[in-house]
């Protein structure tokens, strides 16, 4: 008998349509398998609403169907639909090794390495550690080749601030040649000296005030007062002979 085409009335059983549909995959015709095995599907919920009983052969034919959607969807790159089969297949048959092998199949395709190799670490199978051993590879050169374009790009940040510390940064103009450089006027020797003796005089002016002070603390007689007696006249006269020409 010929697999129903699509709007046809269904009157085959679920089992039938299954095989039907297990005819077409073998074909290469997934989208046609896809669509019959959820016919089958439709059609198995129907038969045990009319009475069929729910024995284990009907949980096994059930299983089996969404098995056989799972590697569909899997064919077809829908990896979502995939992991919803698998995930109603394992919410009666929590042990079920093939629903979690394509489960972490499906999560690989929609890009859950982490979920995938969470699936695949409850499995004892040869397969299945296959697998894992080539997401930890592919984790690992994924987090070298980061490592490796960080280091670059430190470098290059490296590379720009040692640039604009020199001077040589896009948003700076080259430095100016020293010989062309203004320079300050520099003072006269006579000035130097000046500013040397103004200094040397404050310094002895205020080692006698701290002298006077000290003498009145133990009641001695206080030192004589310098010839100048306004302190203030004598820094602006000071700051005065400092200034340069």
């Amino acid at each position: 008998m010929e697999a129903p085409g699509e709007g046809e009335v269904e009157v085959e059983e679920a089992s039938e349509l299954k095989s039907h549909g297990n005819a077409a995959y073998s074909r290469n015709d997934v989208e046609e398998a896809v669509r019959l095995w959820n016919l089958a599907i439709r059609k198995h919920v129907q038969e045990l609403s009319d009475g069929k009983p729910c024995d284990e052969e009907a949980t096994t034919l059930e299983r089996s169907i969404y098995l056989n959607l799972v590697q569909g969807y899997l064919k077809l790159g829908d990896g979502e639909r995939a992991l919803r089969a698998c995930k109603v297949v394992l919410f009666t048959d929590q042990e079920n090794d093939k629903a979690r092998f394509r489960a972490a199949e499906a999560c690989l395709q929609l890009g859950r390495s982490q979920e995938a190799e969470q699936w695949l670490s409850k499995l004892d199978l040869p397969e299945a550690s296959k697998m894992l051993q080539r997401i930890r590879w592919k984790s690992r050169a994924e987090a070298a080749k980061d490592s490796k374009q960080d280091a670059a790009a430190r470098k290059k940040l490296a590379e720009k601030m040692s640039a604009g510390l020199s001077g040589f940064s896009e948003d700076k103009p080259p430095p100016v040649p020293q010989e062309s450089a203004p320079r300050a006027p520099m003072a006269d020797l006579d000035t130097v000296s000046n500013m040397t003796d103004i200094s040397a005089e404050v310094a002895q002016a205020a080692k006698n005030r701290l002298a006077r002070m000290e003498a009145a603390a133990e009641g001695e007689q206080p030192l004589p007062e310098p010839t100048y007696t306004d302190f203030e006249s004598f820094r602006a006269k000071a700051m005065k002979r400092s200034q340069l020409p």
